[in-house]
């Protein structure tokens, strides 16, 4: 098949329709012994855009309230992508329907839900990075990662599917159907006071639970953010700074107007979040700047450990807790770097002005923690559920920011390892706006096919290895490699001779990443894609909020002309024993890496002392029509990156924005039966009753029986019916595949 012969579209173009098909060979040989089934998480946009990208205007030429709504604030979808071993690669993909999906659903643009006066505060809408109904509250979209585990007596593999702002939920990996939640929502303290009164609440916890192959033991966090840190005073007097009208040039001193709306602005959100949390915090479901860190060991209920520190206060995140990881006697625990800031709760402030939307941004941004913070929890001290556990806090924390990492399973005199990657200088919390400029062009806006997209690196990212001290909080050793590459290449624009780089790190993989059947006992060959730089991904905006970058490496002068010039993706191997890049691939130009995945030889160890397997990825590649992408499907050998792919795939119905997280499994069987015993009535009922109005209550409790309770049931009658179907010892994956052989 020829590559041409795929269809192109534009960088953000993502399709809803679920698909069962044939993924299509059209450059190279698939490997005879590449076999077993890659999950991607996806998103694919809300429930009234159709897909990605959200556009500018509605069906009826008004314009769409959703334009300028960062991708990741989407639905998410699951594609699996099976090596049946015999040539054959089929791919899957199911929407994720959560029960505040089906809600969601029901108040699509055109119901009667969104146009009747009565209904006006119901529906969900976009809100920057989320999707909020002032009634129901948060979407939990499940469109981040996966996390495979086992229940005690099981052989067989379940799979969770996370997000950051909500519970993790179970699907089947066979069907891909969706089925419980792990806990009810009384486990789960919200991110929000109670006289809100959500029905489905904001809980904010991580996309990377850990699970322990050896206790299989499941490990979350649940945290309400400080959200005092919000604002950043350095903004708001260069906000000011920045006023080009007449009173402002009045101004002879801008610190006698910043110094006061600083502090009142810094008073006002610590007063009203100390008032929330003496008025409301002593109700065990209400909102209070905490950390519990959530245990269950696949039988009993959920235990909750409160986090706190020397003295028994409670250790409180300004930003997230993206990942967490584990070792053999100890969790480790980031605050990562996805900010807080009210600008990013926010797209398009002030949609007939874009000077005005600017000003506001910049007025209610901050910048990323320019060091992680990071503690350390001794699994010895989690006993009596419900209790206060002291943790050990790294002294000064980890330098330079950090989204991902790793931990070695074992740890000797209680010295603790993990890799990192290091994001420097690139926000993930931000994304390119309709009102935003070019960074090398400031008077030229940006391109509209970027709205939407996160925005790029403006310092080269680095990989980082750390040993700690877990009972002292020291870091005993520490080793961070920031590649520029061949920096007079870059000035040639010599793209050729670049060679290996850290340039915006991203997602990584190795053998036996989260693998269910042993934890990482081995941290030597890591491989990491590279994002590169492009110009239509830096903002004007970026410069500003990272012009004075700590730890900076490259002049923002030198960046305006590598940026200008740019500098290609790759995929690196990194020895994590030595420190260094020892392979590479350097993508195409304007290829635009998504997520990758380590899949080991059949046969051979899955474990990080190996490079015997092969690397698989998704990517846009650029087609002939300037702007256009096809999406695609590459096969390198892992042990030779510098080769290039072995195998190049893809289909028509395939068309992915972005593809995130992404996990192997060398087999897939349905379960029995969910992993949690829920009832969605029980979760969400005593929700409902805790409002006042008895009319509403009515409302609500129609609505939520019709629309939610009704349908989430159903899916999972029909989940059931299909497990019925199924012959005794016979698993669904096998029926499936008789389909097809």
């Amino acid at each position: 098949m020829n590559i041409q012969r795929l269809p192109a579209f534009s960088l953000l173009k993502a399709n809803r329709e679920e698909l069962d098909i044939n993924l299509n060979i059209h450059e190279g040989e698939l490997p005879k012994d590449l076999k077993g089934f890659i999950f991607f998480n996806s998103v694919v946009g809300s429930v009234n855009s159709g897909g990605l990208p959200y556009p500018e205007l509605q069906p009826d030429g008004s314009k769409n309230p959703e334009f300028g709504t960062p991708l990741f604030n989407s639905d998410g979808m699951v594609f699996r992508v099976h090596f049946t071993g015999n040539g054959e690669v089929r791919l899957k993909s199911r929407l994720l329907k959560t029960p505040d999906y089906y809600a969601d659903e029901a108040m699509l643009q055109g119901s009667k839900y969104y146009t009747e006066k009565q209904y006006k505060l119901f529906p969900f809408k976009n809100g920057g990075i989320a999707r909020v109904s002032l009634v129901f509250g948060s979407r939990n979209q499940v469109n981040t990662a996966f996390t495979p585990f086992r229940l005690p007596n099981e052989d067989n593999v379940r799979l969770l599917v996370t997000f950051d702002a909500g519970k993790p939920y179970e699907i089947d990996p066979a069907t891909l159907d969706l089925l419980h939640p792990i806990g009810y929502n009384k486990t789960w303290r919200p991110a929000e006071p109670s006289f809100m009164k959500y029905i489905f609440p904001v809980i904010m916890s991580s996309a990377h639970p850990c699970f322990d192959a050896h206790t299989r033991e499941l490990f979350t966090v649940n945290f309400c953010p400080d959200y005092t840190n919000t604002i950043s005073g350095k903004h708001i007097t260069n906000s000011i700074r920045g006023i080009k009208r007449a009173k402002a040039d009045r101004i002879t001193n801008t610190n006698s107007v910043f110094k006061p709306l600083k502090n009142f602005l810094g008073r006002s959100l610590y007063s009203l979040q100390a008032f929330i949390s003496r008025r409301w915090g002593n109700d065990p479901h209400d909102y209070k700047p905490n950390i519990f860190l959530l245990h269950w060991d696949g039988e009993g209920e959920i235990k909750r450990f409160r986090l706190v520190d020397e003295n028994g206060l409670p250790i409180v995140i300004s930003q997230a807790m993206h990942q967490i990881s584990i070792s053999e006697d100890y969790v480790v625990l980031m605050d990562t770097s996805f900010k807080m800031s009210l600008n990013i709760l926010v797209n398009n402030p002030f949609p007939k002005s874009k000077a005005l939307s600017r000003f506001f941004r910049k007025m209610t941004t901050r910048a990323m923690q320019a060091r992680t913070r990071t503690f350390l929890v001794k699994r010895s001290d989690l006993k009596q559920s419900n209790t206060d556990v002291k943790v050990v806090a790294v002294r000064k924390g980890i330098p330079f920011e950090c989204v991902h990492y790793n931990t070695k399973y074992s740890n000797p005199n209680d010295e603790v390892s993990f890799i990192s990657t290091h994001n420097n200088a690139l926000c993930l919390a931000e994304w390119t706006q309709n009102f935003d400029r070019k960074f090398t062009n400031p008077k030229e806006p940006v391109d509209k096919d970027q709205i939407g997209m996160y925005n790029g690196a403006m310092d080269v990212s680095g990989i980082g290895k750390f040993i700690i001290d877990a009972q002292e909080g020291i870091i005993k050793h520490q080793n961070i490699i920031r590649e520029t590459g061949n920096e007079a290449a870059i000035e040639q624009g010599d793209h050729k001779n670049i060679g290996a780089n850290t340039w915006s790190s991203g997602l990584h993989t190795f053998a036996g990443l989260e693998s269910p059947f042993e934890p990482t006992q081995a941290l030597r060959y890591v491989y990491w894609q590279t994002l590169g730089l492009d110009d239509k991904m830096q903002t004007d905006f970026m410069a500003y909020l990272y012009a004075n970058y700590p730890h900076r490496k490259v002049s923002m002068e030198k960046l305006r002309d590598w940026v200008t010039k740019g500098i290609p993706g790759g995929i690196i191997c990194v020895d994590t024993h030595e420190m260094k890049i020892v392979d590479y691939y350097q993508l195409p130009e304007n290829c635009h890496n998504r997520s990758i995945q380590y899949v080991p030889k059949s046969g051979s160890q899955n474990n990080a002392s190996t490079r015997e397997g092969y690397l698989v990825i998704t990517l846009l590649n650029p087609a002939s029509e300037k702007g256009k992408f096809t999406r695609e499907l590459w096969i390198f050998d892992s042990e030779d990156l510098t080769q290039g792919p072995l195998c190049k795939m893809g289909a028509p119905e395939w068309v992915f924005a972005y593809t995130l997280h992404s996990t192997w499994l060398p087999t897939v069987e349905s379960p029995a039966q969910p992993a949690f015993d829920y009832d969605i009535r029980e979760d969400h009922d005593w929700r409902i009753r805790r409002v006042r109005s008895k009319s509403r209550r009515a409302v609500l409790t129609e609505f939520m029986e019709k629309n939610v309770y009704q349908r989430y049931e159903d899916a999972l009658a029909q989940w059931l019916d299909k497990r019925k179907e199924v012959a005794k010892g016979e698993t669904v994956q096998e029926v499936e595949l008789s389909e097809h052989l």
